[in-house]
């Protein structure tokens, strides 16, 4: 399992305008993981593009996005591209 670092939010604020995992609190349902860009700049959302009534959550925390799974050689042939 690859390792996330998670950085609490607003404590700890992303330095680049990017994407991130960012994981999202709502008080009625709980928190879920998403990719969030981090960069939104308008009187009406935050800076992760959220509504700044807290009705769609509010990230807690963010993360680098991981990089993508590569099967390692040999490995899940069926995964590998084929070339034509």
């Amino acid at each position: 399992m690859t390792q996330v670092d998670w950085h609490p939010y607003p404590k700890e604020k992303p330095e680049q305008l990017t994407s991130y995992l960012v994981t999202v609190r709502l008080p009625t349902v709980g928190s879920y993981r998403t990719v969030l860009f981090y960069a939104v700049r308008s009187p009406d959302l935050d800076m992760w593009g959220l509504d700044r009534s807290g009705s769609q959550g509010r990230v807690v925390a963010w993360a680098e996005i991981p990089d993508a799974y590569e099967p390692k050689e040999g490995e899940a042939e069926w995964m590998q591209p084929k070339l034509i």
